[in-house]
C-alpha cells in the first residue's frame, strides 16, 4: 500500500509539472525552501491544524503539516516562473521534479503510514535514508543549474560592455 501511495504521489507531481511546463529549477528551489519550513515551522502548523481541527486522518497532524509545508512552495511556483519550450526538457524535468519531491516527502509519509508492504518497500527505504543528504543535494544543484540555463547563457561569464 505504501508503494502505491508513493507512485501516485510521484505521478501526480511529474503531471502537475508537464501540464504546466515549469522548469524544474524553480520547483526544485520551491521544494527545497518548502523543506527549510517544514523543519522550522512544521509543529507550529501541526498545532494550528490540530486546534482548528482540519481533517488530516490517517495521518498525525505533524505529518500532515510536514507535507503541506514542504510542498506548498513549489506548488505555488507552477501557476507563474520560467517554462520549457522543448517537450523533452520538459519531460526531464517533470520527471526530476517527481523524483524529487516525492523524496522528500518519504520521510513524513513513512513516519505516519502502516507498512502493509515491509518486504517490498523496505530496501528501497533504507537506501534513500542512507543517501538522504547526497540526493538533496544534488537536487538542490540540479535545480540551480536548470536555474542558469533558463536565463540563457548571454550573461553568465561574459563581460559587461557597460
Amino acid at each position: 500500500m505504501t508503494l502505491i501511495i508513493l507512485l501516485v504521489l510521484a505521478a501526480g507531481l511529474f503531471g502537475l509539472s508537464f501540464i504546466t511546463k515549469r522548469r524544474y529549477g524553480v520547483l526544485g528551489l520551491g521544494l527545497a525552501g518548502g523543506l527549510v519550513l517544514s523543519q522550522e515551522v512544521s509543529k507550529e502548523v501541526a498545532a494550528f491544524l490540530q486546534y482548528v481541527d482540519f481533517p488530516v486522518e490517517p495521518l498525525p497532524f505533524t505529518a500532515a503539516a510536514s507535507i503541506v509545508l514542504i510542498l506548498a512552495p513549489a506548488l505555488v511556483m507552477l501557476f507563474s516562473g520560467p517554462k520549457y519550450a522543448d517537450q523533452r526538457y520538459a519531460i526531464v524535468g517533470s520527471v526530476l521534479f517527481a523524483l524529487f519531491g516525492t523524496v522528500l516527502l518519504l520521510a513524513p509519509l513513512v513516519s505516519s503510514l502502516p507498512f502493509t508492504d515491509r518486504a517490498t518497500i523496505q530496501p528501497l527505504l533504507s537506501q534513500v535514508a542512507l543517501n538522504s543528504p547526497l540526493i538533496i543535494s544534488v537536487g538542490v544543484i540540479a535545480a540551480v543549474v536548470d536555474m542558469l540555463h533558463a536565463h540563457g547563457k548571454s550573461s553568465f561569464g561574459k563581460k559587461s560592455k557597460h
